[in-house]
Order: structure tokens, then C-alpha cells, then sequence
């Protein structure tokens, strides 16, 4: 989730991200390789099965 909004041939965006998360509402979506201003994007406007992930964030499966 490279970009603010959309995304291009290469990376996603946020509005990519979040018709995914809407597609597959039972599934959890961790978001990668972000940038500052896309984490801030995402951090202002929550999806409930998107997981932004902190420094260190680990995840079990």
C-alpha cells in the first residue's frame, strides 16, 4: 500500500486496499510498504479488516 490513493502498474494505493477489504470483509488485510503519508491516509480513514502494522509487528500463522 505504496500510494495515497490509487494505485499504478508497480504498487498499490489505499482505495486499491480498501476495495479489497470490502471484496473480503472476512479476511484481515496487512498492509505493507507504506510510506509515511499512506500510513497517516490509513490511520485517518480505519477499515475494520485492514491491520496497519507498528514497527516490530509480528503476526502469527
Amino acid at each position: 500500500m505504496s500510494l495515497k490513493e490509487n494505485g499504478d502498474k508497480s504498487h498499490m494505493g489505499f482505495l486499491d486496499i480498501k476495495e479489497i477489504c470490502k471484496k473480503y470483509p472476512n479476511k484481515k488485510i496487512v498492509a505493507t510498504h507504506m510510506r509515511n503519508s499512506t500510513r497517516e491516509v490509513a490511520l485517518d480513514n480505519p477499515i475494520k479488516n485492514l491491520i496497519i502494522p507498528t514497527e516490530n509487528f509480528e503476526i502469527k500463522l
